[in-house]
């Protein structure tokens, strides 16, 4: 079974910006050395659309805020 992981680089930040998005699947990759964006392109746009809602709704967890 996948253990997607996903980096986000922030812009000016000064690490290396030649990959924005970076996406690892740990079961496989503990060491994140196996960059799958390319090869997973529909799993890793499922994921960054439930980032941003998680964003936009400020919070994980169904319930009150």
């Amino acid at each position: 079974m996948p253990l997607w992981v996903i980096r986000l680089r922030i812009p000016g930040a000064g690490d290396d910006q030649s990959q924005p998005v970076q996406f690892y699947d740990l079961a496989i990759d503990f060491g994140e050395t196996k960059y799958l964006a390319a090869a997973h392109l529909k799993k890793l746009a499922e994921m960054l659309a439930l980032l941003e809602k998680l964003i936009i709704q400020r919070r994980s967890t169904p319930g009150a805020r």
